[in-house]
């Protein structure tokens, strides 16, 4: 009996043995059945952000049961992967690990390649791995498309329009990038960057506002940049050097243009605000140049103002011309005035600076100015161009500063000036251009300055004036064609050659004159000479 039971209690040790071994076992197989890495939230293995997104959705939470690490594969195409050690627009942190819960933050740079982009980033640990999918679309949250290069030139732009920003980070718009674009309205500037390319905005009829940074870089309006939008006014940033040829032109609703105090513009270059519809403009004075037409048929154009201190040089060739501006006044550091810069322009009043430096009036410059009563030119001109003042009908009074230095007043320079009643014309003057008084019909007093130097007295110059009388300066070597032709009121003629065969002479000088009624006066002892010379025998010649 005792056997027995000694038999059974081994038994039973031996089965309960046999079980806590059995229950060993499997408890140490679940916990070798554990993986290696666990995700917390399997939805962030997959993001999708917008280009302008600099960090991923979420960070990834995950658990591994030993060390870590980590890679990046950009995908290039579908078929295509490239693992690199440093990628150059999606980073993590942090990169590796122990055993133990962690958390990776992604970071992106903005993508502005204009394509979609996708990067696979794989953790490891103990032979296990995740992969966490990120996607960044080359669409930003408000719809816009940029593509900017590696230099941070924008280069192409597709959107939804609106208010477009330009991406802080570019340097420069390239040409054409918003050309024709009807849907955007408004755009905003960054003070990054330095250059609007040519026609950059060109014909964005809805274009209305552009907005600069604060403490803009832009160096440089291109040409056309804005032309034919629709914007309706605009304030040049300090640190712009050039307006490029066009940059505003045909901006019908462009009624404002200011520039920033202490400007540091120097060009104005041609046509960059014509046929816009500007009221007034204040010229800063680093400005060195205005270009040719560059407000021409600005017609609501009435006030201009050019600043103190002016370093302004040129005015070019009909830049104010077809405007509606009615007083002017010229800084003494310009020297040329362009040929036709303020033809037919509603010019009143024109008043040159004291000490100026002006040196040219240029060919029609204030042609058709039909408002314009009286000028007085500055004794630093040398040269009144072609038609400078003609077809000025209400000019009475034109004067010549003392110690004048006019050389030349061109072809036409007061043609049919028909107020103008009398001239008198600066010693300086050496010639006289073919019709600078022509058809002035109402010009009865003709004066050359004492010690005149003119020499040459060129065809039609005082054709169909009202000149009574008239005392040709010594220094003449040359009378034109039809010089005198039709003055009709010509009845005293002064003349001090003591042989007048010296002189060159055109035909028909006095063409329609009552020759016998018209008195020519001469030196004494030289009347013979001027009876026998063919173009004065005809006069009645007194010596004195």
């Amino acid at each position: 009996m005792d056997k027995n039971r000694f038999y059974l209690k081994n038994v039973i040790a031996m089965a309960i043995c046999l079980v806590g071994m059995t229950i060993f076992s499997s408890c140490n197989s679940e916990k070798n059945n554990l993986p290696a890495i666990s995700v917390a939230d399997n939805s962030s293995l997959s993001q999708e952000v917008f280009a302008d997104d600099v960090q991923g959705k979420s960070g990834v939470s995950f658990t591994t049961t030993g060390a870590w690490t980590s890679s990046i594969s950009t995908v290039l195409s579908p078929q295509i992967q490239t693992t690199t050690n440093s990628t150059d627009w999606i980073s993590i942190s942090p990169q590796s690990g122990n055993a133990g819960t962690h958390t990776i933050n992604i970071a992106l740079e903005k993508n502005y390649t204009g394509t979609d982009r996708t990067a696979i980033i794989t953790i490891l640990c103990g032979g296990e791995d995740i992969e966490i999918t990120i996607t960044q679309m080359g669409i930003t949250k408000n719809g816009d498309t940029f593509v900017i290069d590696k230099n941070g030139i924008l280069t192409a732009y597709i959107g939804a329009g609106g208010d477009v920003a330009i991406p802080e980070g570019v340097t420069e718009i390239a040409e054409q990038v918003f050309v024709g674009n009807s849907t955007i309205t408004s755009v905003n500037i960054p003070a990054s960057v330095i250059n609007i390319g040519n026609d950059a905005f060109g014909l964005c009829d809805n274009l209305t506002h552009v907005t600069f940074a604060e403490n803009s870089n832009l160096q440089i309006i291109g040409n056309m940049a804005f032309s034919y939008s629709g914007i309706t006014s605009i304030e040049i940033p300090v640190s712009v050097i050039t307006i490029g040829n066009d940059a505003f032109w045909n901006c019908t609703n462009l009624t404002t243009v200011t520039f920033v105090k202490n400007s540091s513009l120097q060009t104005i270059s041609d046509g960059a605000f014509r046929w816009s519809n500007i009221t007034s403009i204040d010229i800063p004075a680093s400005i060195t140049e205005i270009g040719n037409s560059a407000f021409e048929n600005c017609f609501n154009l009435s006030t201009v103002i050019f600043s103190e201190n002016s370093n302004l040089k040129t005015i070019g060739s009909k830049v104010f011309c077809y405007s509606g501006i009615t007083s002017i006044e010229i800084p003494t550091s310009v020297t040329t005035i362009g040929e036709s810069a303020f033809e037919e322009s509603r010019l009143a009043t024109i008043i040159f600076a004291d000490n100026g430096n002006l040196k040219t009036i240029g060919a029609m410059a204030f042609r058709f100015c039909g408002w314009l009563s009286s000028i007085e030119i500055p004794n630093s001109v040398t040269e009144i161009g072609e038609s400078a003042f003609s077809g000025c009908g209400y000019l009475a009074t034109v004067t010549f500063a003392k110690n004048s230095n006019l050389q030349t007043i061109g072809s036409g320079a007061f043609a049919n000036s028909s107020s103008i009643t009398s001239i008198t014309i600066p010693s300086s003057v050496i010639t006289l251009g073919g019709g600078a008084f022509s058809e002035c019909r109402n010009l009865i007093n003709v004066t050359f300055a004492e010690n005149s130097h003119l020499q040459i007295i060129d065809n039609q110059a005082f054709y169909l004036c009202g000149i009574t009388s008239i005392e040709i300066p010594n220094s003449t070597t040359s009378i034109g064609d039809w010089a005198f032709t039709y003055c009709m009121d010509l009845k005293d003629i002064t003349v001090h050659w003591a042989n007048p065969n010296t002189l060159i002479y055109g035909n028909e000088i006095f063409y329609g004159l009552t020759t016998n009624e018209t008195t020519l006066y001469v030196p004494i002892g030289t009347a013979d000479l001027y009876r026998n010379n063919l173009v004065w025998n005809e006069f009645d010649i007194v010596e004195k």
